[in-house]
């Protein structure tokens, strides 16, 4: 492996290095060792890089690059595979390391690991390879065999030398207090008139290196007409209040957008108000951006339904999500559109792309939509219920190894008139399970629905243990088209359905063990 990023000397073939610049600079890797396929992959950034990822692109039989967002400091840890999946398939982990910005010290990648035999009398050259961070330095100049000891000892030396650190930045906290609430500069740092005036002031103060957490006194906060939207949370920061309902933040009529969050968001109600009737009232009320929400309420019961203009598409979207992000104990309401007549459903949680998004006892009642994914790759949903949809309850499409456990889903179209779906898998999805779940569906439509679609779509999905209860008036209650050949529906329990294989028309009994051919 070598590493170079454009501005800084050339690297040195099988080293990792930890000069690397914070400017954004392109990061090129290049495999110098021989072999008939090289592929990388970034196995850590730092947590404040969102674009890093997403940016890997391979750009010739050997060599590949990605941009690092500016400003992140911390390791990356990076992969290489040689002769992926033939019997001479090695691999390489080294990591490029950008300092931080006063004390100039190295943040080790998470799981970053060296040779656990490598001592004073034993360092090698095969123990100087097996360190992934084994840049040469005084008095190991040829190579380390040492791994994030040497960042651990110049943390602790700036430390002894510095005083506690010397100039490194230190997280803030901000105490947001509501005027309209009886709050006074005695018991917060920044007074807010209660129209979310001082928001934007107070995510600046926690948006530097050091990060922190804005802290929102409890309170109904209403977004002021000059006040900008969206309230961007920060990489390193949090915004925290009590939950409960006790800290609401009402968006504007004529422009909705509340929270872009790529931090965290705990604790906060954010209401949804009716839309000014023609605004651009916003798609969606909160985005998450690489971020978290934990214990979130977003409200939409404020919309109206039959309004034809309104925008909002989704009440809540996450994108860029990672082995970092999580949803938590959210609680998501909203209303049916389609049941007003209009041609757009309201979704309550559109999660679009990303990894291992990890989305724990989610409550949401009330959308046409419940949860929708589009694509991604091995996100979780575990627990909780998804409530009083009208459309489709959980929708996976595109989506690879999405897992959905233990969740109570309710779809009812009885009033819309149209078909509807508890579980729905469709695009071109794959190895989607779900397992342990209670489906309950009312009116037109099916129970659960596998029909993925495109090249290569053979899905091998599962769904296992559930209860799949529909309305006993239509025939099929499970429904697997010609392409789920591999997919299995095992041990559940379907009171007086039946399961339908549009592949080959064979209808199978209530609670059979069912693999279709």
């Amino acid at each position: 492996m070598l590493i170079d990023q454009a501005g800084l000397p050339a690297g040195s073939p099988g080293f990792g290095r930890t000069d690397g610049l914070a400017t954004g600079a392109l990061v090129s890797l290049s495999s110098v060792g021989g072999g008939a396929t090289h592929r990388f992959e970034l196995l850590w950034v730092p947590p404040a890089d969102l674009v890093a990822v997403p940016s890997l692109v391979q750009t010739g039989p050997t060599t590949w690059e990605f941009s690092p967002q500016a400003g992140a400091r911390g390791s990356y840890r990076i992969l290489l595979v040689v002769n992926e999946g033939a019997p001479t398939e090695s691999r390489e982990i080294h990591t490029f390391a950008i300092r931080t910005p006063n004390l100039g010290l190295i943040i080790p990648a998470a799981n970053e690991v060296a040779d656990m035999g490598a001592t004073l009398v034993s360092q090698s050259a095969s123990t100087i390879e097996a360190s992934e961070q084994n840049e040469p330095f005084a008095p190991f100049v040829l190579g380390s065999s040492w791994g994030w000891w040497r960042a651990i000892a110049e943390a602790i030396e700036a430390l002894d030398l510095g005083g506690g650190g010397g100039t490194a930045p230190r997280p803030y906290t901000v105490i947001v207090g509501n005027a309209l609430s009886g709050d006074t500069l005695a018991n917060c740092d920044i007074l807010d008139p209660g129209d979310c005036s001082t928001f934007a002031a107070a995510l600046a103060i926690v948006g530097g290196p050091g990060g922190g957490s804005v802290f929102v006194r409890d309170g109904n906060y209403n977004v002021g007409p000059a006040v900008p939207v969206p309230f961007v949370v920060p990489p390193s920061a949090s915004v925290v209040a009590s939950g409960s309902g006790a800290c609401i933040v009402t968006g504007r009529q004529d422009d909705r957008h509340v929270f872009y969050v790529v931090g965290l968001l705990q604790g906060i109600t954010v209401n949804v108000p009716t839309a000014t009737p023609g605004a651009a009232s916003g798609l969606y009320p909160v985005i998450v951006s690489g971020g978290s929400l934990d214990n979130v309420q977003v409200l939409g019961l404020g919309i109206n339904p039959a309004d034809l203009t309104d925008t909002v598409e989704a009440l809540v979207r996450v994108q860029i999500a990672s082995a970092r992000s999580f949803i938590r104990n959210v609680v998501i309401q909203g209303v049916s559109r389609l049941n007003a007549g209009s041609p757009t459903p309201l979704q309550a949680l559109l999660v679009v792309g990303g990894t291992q998004l990890q989305i724990t006892a989610p409550q949401i009642f009330g959308a046409d939509q419940g949860v929708v994914f589009v694509g991604g790759l091995q996100h979780t949903v575990s627990g909780g219920s998804v409530g009083n949809t009208v459309e489709r309850g959980i929708e996976i499409n595109g989506g690879t190894q999405i897992a959905v456990a233990g969740v109570a889903v309710d779809v009812d179209s009885s009033t819309w008139g149209n078909p509807n779906w508890g579980l729905l898998v469709d695009g071109n999805a794959k190895r989607c399970t779900f397992t342990g779940c209670t489906v309950n569906q009312v009116g037109v439509g099916l129970v659960a629905l596998l029909s993925s679609s495109g090249a290569s779509a053979t899905g091998n999905h599962a769904i296992t243990g559930c209860t799949l209860n529909g309305d006993l008036g239509n025939l099929f209650q499970v429904e697997l088209s010609a392409l789920e050949a591999g997919s299995t529906v095992v041990g559940n329990t379907i009171p007086g359905g039946a399961i339908n294989d549009l592949g080959t028309l064979n209808e199978v009994g209530h609670n059979a063990t069912y693999v279709i051919p």
